[in-house]
């Protein structure tokens, strides 16, 4: 017997006598169960030791609280799923009502270990949008780090036009920052609203309350942004700093052609986080098919011709689709 297993043995024999009361196990039930005739009481001790831990170990199996998605088997009628080779499974309230909303539609939820053709996962996507409200398709890509030559410390925001706009309806509220002059080409643009000292002012007082969704911009040109310092913490906070990478920053020439992209045009700005993950709207559930396959893949040829972002397929990890409360579609790298 080895050193290990001796300090084994001693820390489960412990264990058996502190925890046996608990068990409504006493010393007359062992001294019942032992043999008359010349049996070791360490047999006896060992076989009570096996099945106490046994039971002990039966108690503290953890429950895993999945959908019937993830997890091929049968259904049962009083909310519990079997698998192969697993117990019933409970299901939470929570996942009771998702289980009763897309009861008819089992089928065609997704599967873990199968990736989908994107034609195919827009068209079950589309299907399970069974919601009152019109969802929108999201695109979820994640990158290998060591494969690209992207450090942490590299800041990698951007904006990107779809080539087609969304059917449902986007409200989106410009707010530009600029000298006196430019006041009436900014509002003949598009431009919600415009200013210079007030305008600063009234972020400041909140008077203006700027929110942190993709539906609100804030642009500014060269030679007023110094006087955004004042309300760099409000702005910040929100993700709104101008940025001549993400297109708010701009000069006067190029202010009028901006505030049109981001008002009417399928305009987003995005950046990619420290997991190395990306997420990006790139249509809805009433778009067709083509429509939304030509926006993906104007998302992956803009990200190729980025200057600081060396992107190739061999670096994308995963793709998944997904509409906003729907279920997330693996993609096979090679759908383009």
């Amino acid at each position: 017997m080895t050193r290990k297993n001796g300090y084994r043995l001693i820390i489960e024999f412990l264990f058996m006598y502190i925890l046996i009361p608990f068990n409504h196990m006493s010393e007359s039930y062992l001294k019942n169960n032992m043999h008359n005739k010349g049996t070791i009481m360490k047999y006896s001790f060992s076989s009570h030791r096996g099945n106490f831990f046994k039971n002990v170990y039966t108690w503290r199996t953890p429950v895993y609280n999945v959908l019937p998605s993830s997890l091929p088997g049968t259904i049962h009628p009083d909310g519990e799923t079997k698998n192969d080779g697993t117990k019933l499974v409970k299901l939470k309230k929570k996942d009771k009502k998702i289980l009763k909303k897309y009861k008819n539609f089992l089928d065609i939820l997704p599967k873990r270990s199968t990736e989908y053709g994107i034609i195919d996962a827009l068209e079950k996507i589309k299907i399970l949008a069974v919601h009152k409200f019109t969802e929108s398709i999201d695109i979820y890509l994640s990158f290998n780090q060591k494969r690209s030559k992207m450090t942490k410390n590299d800041n990698i925001k951007t904006f990107i036009t779809f080539p087609h706009n969304l059917k449902k309806k986007r409200e989106k509220k410009i707010y530009v920052v600029t000298s006196r002059p430019l006041y009436h080409m900014a509002s003949e643009s598009g431009a919600d609203v415009v200013g210079e000292d007030d305008l600063i002012n009234k972020i400041k007082e909140k008077e203006i309350r700027l929110k942190k969704k993709n539906n609100n911009f804030l642009l500014c040109t060269n030679d007023v942004i110094h006087k955004l310092t004042r309300v760099g913490k409000e702005i910040g906070s929100k993700g709104l700093m101008p940025n001549e990478k993400a297109g708010t920053l701009v000069s006067e020439f190029l202010l009028a052609k901006h505030v049109k992209m981001f008002k009417f045009d399928n305009t987003y700005i995005f950046k990619l986080n420290k997991l190395n993950t990306l997420n990006i709207n790139v249509g809805d559930v009433f778009m067709s098919n083509d429509e939304i396959r030509e926006n993906i893949c104007h998302l992956f040829d803009h990200l190729e011709y980025l200057e600081f972002f060396h992107f190739n397929f061999k670096n994308v990890k995963s793709v998944y689709l997904s509409s906003t409360m729907g279920f997330p579609f693996k993609i096979k790298k090679n759908f383009l």
